[in-house]
């Protein structure tokens, strides 16, 4: 195993203990040395760095960038409330991740290109599981049992995104989830797809 890759997974082990312990402090964000990577220049192209920038809406990234696009790990927090932490190739959210909205609902597993692909699980905002088996394309393929246990990446965000109950509030980055009445425009679809390419997304820096 690399030195990245086992500064990477320090950092994912501190961020769970972090995550069970009772505390009304806010936990400030990672270092970027966690990553093996600089930290990325308040302006210009973010080459192979660590960082964080928000768009004129106010959605904000923070995480890893490549060739100036979100790629690697990081948090992302729309502007209306919803909350995206895993991870990330070439502005799109690719591998494993959760995708918790202000109204309750957790999208957790693996994803590709934007979408659901592979293995993958859906609560409802109660945190009941909706949908669970193997997707393809954002498209339910294949219902079958799923251990929220296999996301190993993502222990600690799968752990607070889908407790009914949280004893504590999750330290940053982990998503914060709430459960409030469900928008009534929030309808969930086989096909799920969030553009990640907005025009102010695709030159993240000014």
């Amino acid at each position: 195993m690399g030195l990245m890759h086992m500064r990477a997974l320090l950092f994912w082990m501190i961020l769970l203990a972090a995550c069970g312990a009772a505390t009304a402090q806010s936990v400030a964000p990672p270092a970027p040395q966690s990553f093996g990577l600089a930290r990325c220049p308040e302006y210009g192209y973010f080459r192979n760095c660590y960082g964080s920038y928000t768009w004129y809406d106010g959605s904000t990234y923070e995480g890893t960038w490549k060739d100036n696009q979100k790629t690697g790990r990081a948090v992302y927090k729309d502007a209306n409330g919803d909350t995206y932490v895993g991870e990330w190739k070439s502005n799109r959210r690719s591998g494993e991740g959760v995708y918790s909205w202000k109204d309750g609902r957790v999208w957790l597993g693996q994803w590709k290109d934007g979408e659901p692909h592979g293995r993958f699980i859906q609560y409802a905002p109660d945190k009941s599981i909706e949908r669970m088996g193997i997707f393809q394309k954002g498209r339910l393929q294949t219902a079958r049992s799923v251990d929220p246990k296999v996301f190993t990446r993502i222990s600690s965000e799968v752990l607070a995104a889908t407790s009914p109950s949280p004893v504590a509030t999750p330290a940053y980055p982990a998503p914060s989830v709430q459960t409030v009445t469900p928008a009534a425009a929030a309808t969930v679809n086989d096909v799920f797809r969030i553009d990640d390419l907005s025009r102010d997304e695709r030159y993240p820096a000014p």
